[in-house]
């Protein structure tokens, strides 16, 4: 199993007059692993603010996206969303 960690920079959002702060890391899984496609998909899943995949291999903490609003105290926060990422490579590039 192969995953990816987005370490997101404070981004604010402005809405409804409320200010969110969001920040922290995403952390998604990619598929399909071991392939030679030049494209792959990463999910980023989670059931209200708990992330699926909850800390990267080695990592001592669980990692998670947070959120406050209006400078409040920081809650939890999760993503739900799939992605196709690919390269700008040959097949060949990656056979050799």
């Amino acid at each position: 199993e192969i995953g990816a960690a987005f370490h997101t920079q404070p981004v604010h959002i402005e809405a409804a007059k409320e200010l969110v702060l969001v920040e922290g890391i995403a952390i998604g899984r990619i598929t399909p692993y071991k392939s030679k496609k030049l494209a792959f998909l990463i999910s980023w899943k989670s059931s209200g603010a708990i992330q699926e995949v909850k800390k990267c291999e080695g990592g001592a903490t669980e990692e998670t996206l947070t959120s406050k609003t209006n400078g409040g105290t920081a809650v939890k926060g999760g993503e739900n969303t799939e992605d196709t990422i690919g390269f700008l490579v040959t097949e060949q590039e990656i056979m050799e």
